[in-house]
């Protein structure tokens, strides 16, 4: 799998499936790609939970204090 240099745009990347990437390997990408989402999709849901959570008790003070 070919890499690409820090300097280089990401404009100017190369979509992965035309960088000469095997079947095996393209397999290998989307499986760990499904895995990271499913772990990561329920962090980014219980982030934002308490993100709305601190905001609202941040809006009730505020309102309290008028």
């Amino acid at each position: 799998m070919s890499t690409t240099s820090r300097t280089e745009s990401p404009a100017t990347l190369t979509p992965v499936g035309e960088q000469g990437v095997s079947a095996e390997e393209q397999a290998v990408i989307e499986t760990v790609a499904a895995q990271t989402a499913a772990r990561l999709g329920p962090l980014i849901d219980e982030h934002l939970r308490l993100v709305r959570h601190v905001l609202d008790n941040h809006q009730q003070q505020r309102q309290r204090r008028g």
